[in-house]
């Protein structure tokens, strides 16, 4: 029997998310692309501005940022293709990211160009002196815990607070990635996404509610899945979409 051709998220559709969308979750089995998709904008983002336009490369853990966990993340991609030659590969360096060149028979590193940072939600209080202007997405990979090991079951709260002190007044883009769907995940029952276990395969779902501040937090949830969710105000209607975002 023939193996099943498997179909990738189309990147442009991800990341046309962005229009409408602060928080972008992809949710699926693993191998359709997620975290290709979503570091390939970030860092095509970073190169086309020249190293303006950063991101951050997020991990639930310290153990799961040092420096050669990050430079693996990223070896898939096709730097020097993506750089017309400018570049080889992307290294990570006392948690700063980075294009940069290698030698190929002595392997040492050389004309690094700062593109993103690699940071711990664990450790986001250390953040919050810091200034992180130029960061226009954060990637948050593996948010869904295997094992239910999350920070507290409040780390939603975590992570928005995290999120306000990384953007303050700016206007950026958060991209969570998960591989499992758990009754049990934290982010599902504090942002209401109670339709999600029963969700057609390839549509967007829109939720809303209003939170602790009077804000009305609208979401939308894709099965692929593919989803988003952002925060508006009193008298925003939130649409009923149906987006197929494959290949």
């Amino acid at each position: 029997m023939a193996n099943k051709k498997i179909k990738f998220l189309d990147q442009k559709k991800v990341k046309k998310l962005e229009d409408d969308f602060t928080y972008i979750i992809l949710l699926s089995e693993r191998n359709i692309g997620k975290s290709y998709a979503t570091k390939s904008i970030a860092v095509k983002a970073a190169i086309d501005s020249g190293g303006e336009e950063k991101f951050i490369y997020l991990r639930r853990f310290e153990s799961d940022c040092k420096d050669s966990l990050c430079v693996n993340y990223f070896a898939d991609l096709p730097i020097y293709e993506m750089t017309n030659g400018k570049y080889d590969i992307i290294d990570v360096y006392r948690k700063g990211i980075y294009l940069a060149n290698i030698d190929p028979d002595t392997g040492k590193i050389s004309n690094r160009k700062k593109i993103g940072y690699c940071h711990a939600l664990s450790i986001a209080e250390r953040y919050k002196s810091l200034m992180f202007p130029d960061v226009k997405r954060i990637i948050y990979e593996e948010f869904i815990s295997k094992s239910g090991n999350y920070l507290t079951q409040n780390e939603p709260d975590y992570l928005m607070d995290y999120v306000s002190t990384i953007f303050r007044h700016r206007t950026g883009h958060v991209y969570l990635i998960g591989n499992k769907i758990s009754r049990i995940c934290p982010y599902f029952r504090k942002w209401e996404l109670k339709g999600i276990l029963k969700q057609q395969i390839g549509t967007i779902d829109t939720y809303k509610y209003v939170d602790e501040d009077g804000k009305e937090i609208v979401y939308t949830v894709s099965e692929d899945k593919v989803s988003g969710y952002t925060t508006t105000y009193d008298g925003y209607k939130p649409r009923n979409s149906k987006t197929k975002l494959g290949t």
